[in-house]
């Protein structure tokens, strides 16, 4: 019986762990505003016409593939309560797709024909993307695998099929332009380069000319176009980018009102877009030199994955999820070289936290709360071991001892990030007050406390700290000139406009909210609840009276 499951049973295995690792989540909400905009979308398809959805839908901006199984999945929930599974639906059938292939890829492989699927299926960063999210990179990183291994079964024009379908899935596949162009052309000369480009040409082609035809160029090559548009430095990625231009001081948010544009000069005339451009060439310049050298080498997996980390880590305008396919493709290379499983293994645990903290639902994963055992202090310890990461993946590259640097640098960055990461989680959490506020340390219940305030003659500002779950609503903060009897509200209605909106993934976090109150001399009170004021506060004293 063990030899029979050895020899057939391990691939219905792999199955059953992947599917029963993600079905508990696909009813969840991860995200709510992605989903209701994704739910839009299928809605229009279905509503006003597939080819025509460009035109008549202007936020959608993913290419043909994924819109048509947006589509599908509308047609599906019409009528129905549904739709938050359905729209999980074709993101977990590719992800489930994509490990089983990886399986029997790699079923020659006595021992990595199950670790490699089984770390793919059993990953918390990787579920919580796909099946509680529901995002579409699983989609166009099953087509890039099967790219990748097409390559490496020597098969080069059905390279250009497959990459083809990537890239009318999502434009972030062009980053793998560089390793395709580089290994088919050096392992089969430009004869099957060009065949297999032509394939991809004429795929892209003959999918596309109904969506220009029924929504018209502009708004049909929108997904494309739009990769161009002035962003945000960072979109919630934890890249360098989070230290080269901050966002607020104590907010881990990394999208709030005055995030630096990528457009904005750096120095001497250049942006901050130029830059980033300049840094992801080196790096993918350096990844390329290591292919075109070792090309004979079967290290497929290990080039995507860095070219994947090298663009989130230097580009500019990248969002969190835009490393869930170097994180795939760091897994399988593994398997090409064992080196690689610090970085694997790094970059499993920084993309969690990144997922964790964007999410809106609280990710649970094996009955282990996220939030609790990832805290927002980690953050810089986070981003300092995806920098080592990085320069783990240069190391394994080139192994010669002329770059024996990037060995050092790398391992001691590593042994740093170690270090930063045992005392953030060892040390009690601390939040920096401006010099001249007033701490107070009011508890509030429910893991919510007012740490101090600070008071200006036009305005007066309370420092929030967020140290456990709060359920996501609307609260309201409401400050008061007595204690007892009848409660005077400094203003004459609920302060509405300065609403706190309170979030699952706030938890370690440093709020503030600032009101327009002048100078007051009398005591201060302030109370705390949501809008039924189903959960409701004391009313607790700011400051007391003047002595």
């Amino acid at each position: 019986m063990r030899n029979q499951l050895l020899t057939k049973g391990w691939l219905p295995l792999i199955l059953t762990v992947t599917l029963l690792m993600r079905l508990p989540y696909v009813t969840t909400a991860g995200h709510s505003y992605d989903l209701r905009e994704l739910g839009s979308w299928g809605e229009g398809i279905v509503q006003q016409g597939l080819f025509s959805v460009y035109y008549n839908v202007p936020g959608a901006n993913y290419p043909p593939v994924y819109v048509v199984m947006l589509g599908v999945a509308a047609s599906l929930w019409q009528n129905t309560a549904y739709m938050t599974p359905l729209l999980k639906l074709f993101p977990v059938l590719c992800e489930t797709l994509m490990i089983l292939a990886i399986a029997v890829w790699l079923s020659p492989e006595k021992r990595w024909r199950w670790i490699v699927p089984l770390c793919l299926a059993l990953n918390p960063d990787i579920i919580a993307t796909t099946a509680l999210w529901g995002q579409a990179e699983s989609v166009m990183t099953l087509f890039l695998v099967l790219a990748l291994i097409a390559l490496n079964r020597d098969k080069p024009l059905l390279v250009g099929v497959f990459y083809a379908l990537a890239l009318l899935t999502k434009f972030q596949s062009v980053v793998l332009v560089p390793l395709l162009v580089i290994l088919m052309f050096r392992r089969y000369g430009w004869r099957a380069l060009l065949a297999s480009a032509v394939i991809c040409f004429l795929i892209m082609v003959a999918v596309m000319l109904p969506f220009i035809n029924g929504s018209g160029w502009d708004a049909a090559m929108r997904h494309y176009i739009s990769a161009w548009y002035p962003q945000p430095t960072t979109l919630n990625a934890f890249n360098v980018w989070y230290w080269i231009t901050p966002p607020i001081v104590g907010d881990l948010w990394s999208t709030p009102a005055g995030s630096v544009m990528e457009t904005q000069p750096f120095w001497n005339g250049i942006t901050y877009r130029h830059l980033g451009l300049a840094m992801v060439s080196l790096y993918t310049l350096l990844i390329c030199v290591s292919m075109w050298r070792q090309y004979q080498q079967k290290r497929e997996f290990l080039w995507a994955a860095a070219l994947y980390m090298g663009f989130f880590m230097l580009a500019t305008k990248m969002h969190e999820r835009y490393v869930y396919p170097a994180v795939i493709f760091a897994i399988i290379g593994v398997a090409q070289d064992r080196r690689l499983w610090f970085a694997a293994l790094g970059l499993s645990l920084t993309y969690l936290f990144n997922v964790t903290y964007t999410l809106d639902a609280h990710f649970v994963w094996l009955g282990l709360p996220m939030l609790r055992l990832l805290p927002g202090t980690l953050l810089n310890a986070m981003i300092l071991l995806n920098v080592a990461v990085l320069l783990e993946m240069a190391r394994v590259l080139f192994p010669e001892s002329r770059i024996r640097l990037l060995n050092v640098s790398a391992r001691a960055f590593a042994t740093i990030t170690v270090a930063a990461m045992l005392l953030l989680i060892i040390a009690p959490s601390y939040t920096a007050l401006p010099a001249d506020a007033v701490p107070t340390n009011v508890q509030f219940g429910n893991g919510l406390t007012l740490e101090g305030y600070q008071q200006t003659p036009s305005a007066l500002t309370l420092y929030w700290r967020v140290s456990d779950e709060i359920p996501e609503d609307i609260y309201i903060v409401q400050l008061f000139t007595s204690e007892f009897g009848t409660f005077r509200l400094l203003y004459g209605e609920v302060l509405q406009p300065n609403n706190l909106w309170l979030h699952l993934s706030w938890v370690g976090r440093q709020l503030t909210s600032t009101y327009p109150v002048a100078s007051i001399e009398t005591p201060l009170y302030v109370k705390f609840y949501n809008v039924d004021q189903s959960w409701s506060s004391e009313v607790l004293p700011i400051r007391s009276s003047t002595p």
